[in-house]
């Protein structure tokens, strides 16, 4: 039975998709071997390559036929999901929707870091707590009438901890706020690192603030791409023996990238109570200028991955990776929604663009908070920023089976990255994705079944 490229596209349309597996569980074959992903439906399973044309084929049938028929009639059914989309997108249509704030208190910063995106946008620049109360006091309304809750990340356009007076003080009059108003708030912070003095610490751990500390674990790798080994290393040991369970993310480069497990095996060592780990590839024209450079750094990349997530299970250490955590939700858009409060009191789309020596900064833009403390929005600005429609913006998202993780990639990256070099960040993407989707599968079959693992049933099943 020949399946015809207008049956796939039929499929596709529904959300419905065939990916070639088999090397993700050992099989020669690539085709050999097919995951069926239909993330609309919230579904996948495996498939011989041998019965795709079929099962496509029945699905045509089901489709032309209005798929007027019960699971309990014909399994495949559960593929086609009939409800809206926005019950699992939670997207933002208007700044009243958004649930998550990042405030980047300042543009100054005591690193100098190799690969820093921000740091062409430095200035004396800094929020006042005022600001930033007035934000999180009108988000906090717009939550609770809705009965969310609120997420609040201090975060670098510099080094947030530079402003600590204002981060400390804006905190703890915005959870007295949250308490008034009967909505919860949920902090979080980023930081090298350099700064964490006790008091800071304690004040971190009386007040449930997560913390994620940039740290490239490596002291060789750390002074040379950001410096101060000794001292961060001190700070987060005294941060984790006070009991915070604190995140590392380190950044993955030129220079690194074949020693990810020597990361991971360093910072066990070093840090047995770490409970995360993150392990991000660098976007960096200058040393990835062209496809042929990233491609052979993403390949590299994704090998030293999966050793190092081996490793990081047999820790017992969870390691996190932006194309990892993103398959728990389907998406149109990369971003469901946040409004990022600059140092200079705008409101920006995103926090890899928040100073006006930044290109694109004017783009980004869509609001403020002016000198007394009031709140406008540019509407307009908001609406072309962050369109109702979904975000796949380029041809290739078309049929491209990821677009319901990714939605349509970053936009930072697809504006910083050359198209050639983007599209190689896409097929780690969707390698990177592909691996997370097998081994919710290998989850899966863990739970509910003993005996061989799933990659020595499908190897039996497949073949080699």
């Amino acid at each position: 039975m020949i399946t015809t490229q207008e049956d796939i596209k039929a499929l596709e349309g529904k959300g419905i998709f065939f990916i070639p597996a088999g090397h993700e569980f050992g099989v020669s074959d690539d085709k050999a071997v097919q995951l069926v992903y239909a993330p609309l439906a919230g579904r996948s399973f495996l498939v011989k390559g041998n019965e795709v044309p079929a099962m496509q084929k029945k699905l045509r049938s089901l489709l032309e036929a209005g798929i007027d028929v019960t699971p309990e009639k014909e399994p495949l059914s559960v593929l086609f999901a009939e409800e809206s989309l926005q019950k699992w997108l939670n997207y933002a249509i208007e700044p009243e929707d958004c649930q998550n704030l990042t405030i980047l208190p300042n543009h100054r910063c005591n690193f100098n870091c190799t690969y820093c995106y921000s740091a062409g946008g430095r200035s004396g620049a800094e929020l006042r707590s005022e600001q930033i109360i007035a934000l999180a006091t009108w988000t906090l309304k717009n939550c609770a009438q809705k009965k969310q809750s609120c997420r609040i990340l201090f975060l670098g356009g510099g080094e947030p901890l530079l402003s600590w007076d204002v981060m400390k003080d804006s905190i703890q009059k915005i959870q007295a706020i949250s308490k008034e108003l009967g909505a919860e708030v949920v902090f979080s912070a980023s930081t090298n690192g350099s700064l964490l003095t006790a008091d800071k610490i304690e004040f971190i751990r009386e007040n449930n603030i997560s913390l994620q500390v940039s740290f490239e674990v490596l002291e060789d790798i750390q002074n040379l791409q950001r410096g101060h080994y000794d001292l961060v290393h001190n700070n987060v040991c005294a941060a984790l023996d006070a009991g915070i369970a604190l995140g590392l993310h380190s950044v993955i480069t030129t220079e690194n990238v074949d020693r990810m497990v020597e990361v991971v095996q360093c910072a066990h060592e070093r840090y047995p109570s770490l409970p995360k780990l993150g392990l991000e590839p660098v976007v960096d024209n200058e040393t990835l200028p062209d496809s042929a450079s990233a491609a052979q750094f993403y390949n590299r990349y994704y090998d030293n991955y999966l050793e190092a997530e081996k490793l990081c299970r047999e820790y017992g250490i969870e390691l996190l990776n932006a194309n990892s955590k993103n398959t728990d939700q389907v998406r149109t858009h990369y971003c469901a929604g946040q409004i990022v409060l600059t140092p200079q009191g705008t409101f920006s789309a995103c926090e890899a663009i928040s100073s006006p020596k930044e290109a694109g900064y004017n783009e980004f833009i869509f609001g403020k908070v002016n000198e007394n403390n009031e709140i406008t929005f540019d509407e307009e600005a908001f609406r072309r920023i962050r369109p109702p429609h979904p975000g796949f913006c380029r041809d290739k998202c078309d049929s491209c089976w990821a677009r319901w993780i990714c939605g349509g990639g970053c936009a930072y990256k697809r504006r910083t990255l050359p198209p050639d070099v983007f599209d190689e960040y896409c097929n780690l993407s969707r390698r990177m994705m592909l691996h997370t989707l097998a081994n919710k599968l290998r989850a899966e079959h863990n739970r509910t079944t003993t005996g061989d693992s799933l990659d020595d049933i499908v190897k039996k099943l497949f073949g080699k």
